[in-house]
Order: C-alpha cells, then sequence, then structure tokens
C-alpha cells in the first residue's frame, strides 16, 4: 500500500494496484479467530481512524501494521511464508519486511529461512507472541464500545463492507 494523492478530495492509496479513497472507507475488518475478532478480510484502516485502536494497541506495544500481522500470524498453527503474509495483508515483501523485522526484535516473532526452499522466509510466533493473542482479544470489542457498535451490529457492517469493496476492486 502506498499513499497515491493527499489532496483536496481526501487521501487515495494504491492497493494490489487499485486507487482505494482512505476518506470513504469503513473501519477494517478484523481476523477471523477465536480470540474475539470480528471476523472478514484484511483491510487498511483510513488514516484517521487510527486513533481508535492507538490506545488499545499502545498497550499492547503494537502499532495497527504490526497488529493486522499479528493477527495474520495467530491464524496460523503453523509458520507463514512472507509472501503469504503479505497475500493476506494486501502489502509487497518491501513494506513487510521491516514490520516483521521490528516483531522479531519485540521478541513476538522470528524469521528463518524454508529449509525445502531457501528463497523463503517463514514467519513463527515465539511463546511471547502466541501470549499475546489472549491480551489482544478485546481490542475489536475496545474499538466498537468507543463507538457504541455491539459486536454483532460490527460483524454484519464488515461483511457487507467488504463485500462492497470487492466488488468496487473487480470492477462490478
Amino acid at each position: 500500500m502506498r499513499l497515491v494523492d493527499e489532496g483536496v478530495g481526501g487521501r487515495m492509496v494504491e492497493v494490489g494496484g487499485k486507487n482505494v479513497d482512505l476518506d470513504s472507507q469503513a473501519e477494517p475488518a478484523c481476523g477471523q479467530g477465536s480470540y474475539g475478532h470480528a471476523g472478514g478480510d484484511l483491510r487498511p484502516v483510513p488514516v484517521g481512524k487510527l486513533g481508535s485502536y492507538g490506545s488499545a494497541l499502545a498497550e499492547l506495544g503494537l502499532t495497527y501494521p504490526q497488529y493486522l500481522t499479528m493477527l495474520v500470524l495467530w491464524e496460523s498453527s503453523e509458520p507463514l511464508a512472507v509472501g503469504d503474509i503479505g497475500v493476506r495483508l494486501h502489502l509487497d515483501s518491501g513494506t513487510l519486511t521491516p514490520l516483521l523485522k521490528r516483531l522479531e526484535d519485540l521478541g513476538l516473532a522470528t524469521r528463518a529461512r524454508d529449509r525445502a526452499d531457501e528463497r523463503r522466509v517463514l514467519i513463527s510466533l515465539t511463546s511471547r507472541g502466541r501470549e499475546m493473542r489472549m491480551q489482544a482479544a478485546n481490542v475489536p470489542l475496545r474499538v466498537f464500545q468507543r463507538y457504541g457498535i455491539d459486536v454483532e451490529t460490527a460483524r454484519g457492517l464488515i461483511q457487507d463492507l467488504t463485500k462492497i469493496v470487492d466488488s468496487l476492486q473487480r470492477g462490478a
């Protein structure tokens, strides 16, 4: 994802080769899983909405992109290749690599070459990274409550908005 334009009409970013108006996008869907997140695809969040997550994530010591990356890692029981994480997050490896290095520096993940294919780098959670999953379970609830939305309503909105964004990106 890269900033394309920040003019009078709003902020535009390029995501997966398509320009997306950040000011018209909804809150991101959170990763699906048993740790209390709303379910759905992981999408970029409008820059102006990051404050909604800020206080909850500050307690974890994570930025929003790091949090999304952790969601992807928590959903997998096996190590994930950098490319696979990038596909889920709609990020290229050049953007993702420094983020993963920072998670490694924080002691939350490890990076190792795939023994079967030395070109691939696999990312695994450390025990500290796995333990953080429970601490992060209430992040979406806290954000929803801030806006006065219950979890079921949020899930429905996220699913509907994800369908709309997918249709727009397909050009339907």
